[in-house]
C-alpha cells in the first residue's frame, strides 16, 4: 500500500469508534493485516449465512444491512457510512453472517481477515472492548426497533425513525433537516416494517400539518419539535 493510500485509510479509520484511538505504531501494525476492496453500486458485499471470516471498515460509499423476510420483503436493519464497521458479529463468534450487506453506492472497504486480525486483538484488548461496545449499541438499537414494531402504531413509529435518521444521516439547512435522495419516500416502509400505503398516509398527514415537506420523493423535516412530539405519542 502506498504512503498516500495509507494516509487516506488512516483518515478514514480515525473516524471509526473501534480503531480510531489506536496509537500511530498500532495503526501501522493494523495496516499490515488489512486489504482494500471495491464494490460497485448494487453489489453484494456479503450474504446472510456466508462465512464470517472478516470485519470491514467503510472507507467510501454507503452500505445497507438488511434481511429478506419470508414474504420476500426486505427489512432494513442499518445504513452504514464511511468510518462505520460491518461484519463484527460473525467476526467475533465465528458463525455465519446474520444479515446481507449491499453497496447502495460505489464502496471501498478496508478488510481485516479473522485469522490475521485475531492475534492483533489478543495484544490489543482495548480494541476488542470497543468492538463489544459497538455490539451493545447495535443491540440497543435493534431492541428499540423491536419495541416500536410490537407496541407502537404507525404515526409514532415513523416519527421515531425519521428523528433517528435525521440525527444520523440528515443535512441541516437553516431550521430544516433534509434527508436527501439517500432516503427515498418509498424506502421508509422497509425500515419501520409497514406497508408503503401506511407510510404514505402518515407522511401525507405530516406534510398537511407542516412537519415535513416532500419533493420528488425526498423528505425534508420542517418542524423537528412537532416530529419529536409525534415520536413520543403526544
Amino acid at each position: 500500500m502506498s504512503q498516500a493510500r495509507v494516509e487516506q485509510v488512516r483518515r478514514a479509520l480515525a473516524n471509526n469508534d473501534v480503531f480510531g484511538a489506536l496509537a500511530p505504531e498500532e495503526m501501522e501494525a493494523l495496516f499490515s493485516y488489512g486489504i482494500t476492496a471495491r464494490y460497485p453500486s448494487g453489489a453484494t458485499i456479503f450474504e446472510k449465512g456466508s462465512p464470517g471470516d472478516s470485519i470491514m471498515v467503510v472507507l467510501a460509499g454507503r452500505v445497507r444491512i438488511s434481511n429478506v423476510l419470508s414474504q420476500g420483503k426486505e427489512a432494513i436493519l442499518n445504513l452504514l457510512e464511511p468510518g462505520d464497521v460491518l461484519g463484527e458479529i460473525a467476526f467475533l463468534d465465528g458463525k455465519p453472517r446474520s444479515a446481507d450487506a449491499i453497496a447502495i453506492e460505489p464502496c471501498e472497504m478496508f478488510v481485516l481477515r479473522r485469522r490475521e486480525l485475531t492475534p492483533f486483538l489478543e495484544t490489543h484488548p482495548a480494541v476488542t472492548l470497543r468492538l463489544v461496545e459497538l455490539l451493545c449499541v447495535r443491540l440497543r438499537r435493534l431492541t428499540d426497533i423491536f419495541e416500536e414494531v410490537m407496541f407502537l402504531n404507525a404515526v409514532p413509529r415513523i416519527a421515531r425513525f425519521l428523528v433517528r435518521y435525521a440525527e444520523e444521516h440528515g443535512t441541516r439547512r437553516g431550521g430544516a433537516v433534509s434527508l436527501g435522495p439517500r432516503l427515498p419516500q418509498g424506502e421508509v416502509g422497509s425500515h419501520v416494517g409497514l406497508s408503503r400505503e401506511s407510510v404514505n398516509r402518515v407522511l401525507q398527514h405530516f406534510r398537511e400539518i407542516g412537519v415535513v415537506a416532500i419533493e420528488k420523493g425526498c423528505i425534508t423535516i420542517l418542524d423537528q419539535d412537532r416530529l419529536r412530539a409525534s415520536a413520543r405519542g403526544d
